[in-house]
């Protein structure tokens, strides 16, 4: 896995997207990245998300590339889905590896994001992780799989604080 970073974020940055300001202005601000459901799961979760945001935005603005944010992998996201859906087309092997795959004896979601040009012509996985924040053992396994299943790697996006330089 290649890592990317590391990118300077601010602790008041990350306190401003807990306290909903930040967050809030994201969703107004990047409409195409950020829908209603990634702000409600953002709100009832405070605490997390935002290295998955900023990474989001990082993309974006670097590479004019959009992301699914989390939980794509998951039907309750139908919007998340359509695109996946998009995406993937002619690629049913990925498809059903990110969406059917047997999560009874393993939990690990995919990579926090799925980059993807906004013509859909071209995608990657992005992992989203603090200074210290590490792979585990079961993301390693999965993200594995995934680019055997995809021919895709998963990027890892790591951000460090303004205060470490």
């Amino acid at each position: 896995m290649r890592e990317l970073g590391p990118v300077p974020y601010s602790e008041k940055q990350r306190e401003q997207f807990r306290n909903h300001k930040l967050r809030d202005r994201w969703v107004g601000r990047y409409p195409e990245i950020f829908d209603s459901l990634d702000a409600c799961i953002a709100a009832n979760q405070p605490k997390y998300h935002f290295f998955e945001w900023l990474g989001a935005i990082v993309l974006f603005e670097t590479l004019g590339y959009l992301s699914l944010v989390e939980q794509y992998e998951f039907r309750n996201h139908p919007q998340k889905q359509e695109k996946l859906g998009r995406l993937l087309r002619g690629r049913q092997e990925v498809f059903n590896f990110i969406v059917h795959r047997d999560r009874s004896k393993d939990a690990t979601q995919c990579p926090d994001l799925l980059v993807y040009a906004p013509d859909f012509s071209h995608y990657f996985f992005c992992e989203c992780k603090a200074y210290r924040e590490r792979v585990s053992p079961k993301q390693e396994e999965i993200f594995k799989r995934l680019s055997e299943v995809s021919a895709k790697e998963t990027v890892i996006l790591r951000f460090k604080p303004e205060a470490l330089k």
